[in-house]
């Protein structure tokens, strides 16, 4: 095993993902076609990251009802992604500017570091974190 691929998000629709994803958090599209069996293949991600085609998320249609069952929990009640940013505060502002709500004000952890709690459109929880007060990380954006 080389590196990380995707990660599957159950998502209840398509655009609606896409529109968050993309237009709000900034992610590129680093594939979207459909198969034979009409199923769309959705990856979002940051072009660039990790080497082509880099780790993203498969934004996916939930299949069966058990699976409808777990749109927006599928972490159970803890964060499904974590996010870094080497300006929480100003990362945190231009989200709230696009209309997510912040779950959890700006704070920080024992070692410093800022984040912040917010969730996407389907309830998943989602952390942004100031890499650059994280010990052992640096010079990502």
């Amino acid at each position: 095993m080389l590196t990380l691929g995707r990660f599957t998000l159950l998502v209840p629709d398509y655009d609606d993902a896409l529109a968050f994803y993309r237009d709000v958090l900034g992610f590129d599209v680093l594939h979207d076609s459909i198969g034979e069996n009409g199923q769309r293949f959705l990856h979002v991600g940051r072009a660039g990251q990790g080497g082509p085609p880099g780790p993203g998320l498969w934004l996916l249609k939930p299949g069966s009802d058990v699976d409808r069952a777990l749109v927006g929990r599928q972490a159970g009640r803890q964060p499904l992604i974590v996010l870094y940013t080497a300006d929480c505060a100003a990362a945190s502002s231009a989200l709230e500017m696009r209309g997510v709500s912040i779950r959890r004000s700006p704070g920080q952890q024992g070692g410093g570091a800022a984040f912040v709690h917010f969730e996407d459109p389907f309830g998943n929880g989602i952390v942004l974190v100031e890499l650059a007060r994280v010990t052992g990380y640096s010079g990502a954006s």
